[in-house]
């Protein structure tokens, strides 16, 4: 298992760094402080972080690939002197990330930023210099890990939402299973 939340506070944390493309100004979600341990298994305390700790199964190296990719599309889309909020929530079986920020792109160049290859057809001056296969990649690793990633325009703005599946830890599993 490994801690989400810390990996998407960290991709934050470096975006900020390297003031990546004058990035706008990134506000991580509030912590409503409780802690979304693995289900079914006990782990020693993590240290605090900015939002709610989620942990996940997953490639934690994979997953750091993927946020930082939709981190840097998404400030580098942003409006400039504008926000981009980064929210973390999670439910019983699901982790949900999302970053909204203000800005206004036509539904079918959004559908465009999952092609392979996509700058060759959006013609953005804002993303020529990604290869555009950063979304692609993005999606299949959340896919791999049994989520998603969409990109909608909201009347908030662009919103970009990934998800995660919250796997049941293996000890509970197999003690639930001996019992039947």
């Amino acid at each position: 298992f490994i801690n989400f939340s810390q990996i998407v506070e960290n991709e934050v944390y470096n975006l900020q760094k390297a003031k990546f493309k004058d990035a706008s100004k990134i506000i991580i979600g509030k912590n409503n402080q409780e802690t979304l341990r693995p289900r079914g298994k006990i782990i020693s305390p993590g240290k605090h972080t900015s939002v709610q700790a989620v942990y996940i199964l997953g490639n934690q190296n994979l997953l750091k690939v993927a946020v930082a990719y939709i981190l840097k599309i998404a400030a580098s889309l942003s409006a400039k002197e504008s926000e981009l909020h980064v929210n973390l929530g999670a439910e019983t079986d699901i982790v949900k990330l999302d970053l909204l920020f203000t800005n206004q792109l036509p539904q079918d160049k959004l559908d465009l930023l999952f092609q392979k290859f996509f700058n060759e057809f959006l013609n953005l001056g804002e993303l020529a210099d990604f290869t555009g296969l950063e979304i692609a990649i993005a999606k299949e690793i959340f896919e791999k890990h049994g989520g998603d990633l969409k990109i909608q325009q909201t009347e908030e703005g662009l919103l970009f939402s990934a998800t995660l599946i919250r796997h049941e830890a293996a000890s509970q599993a197999i003690g639930a299973d001996s019992k039947t």
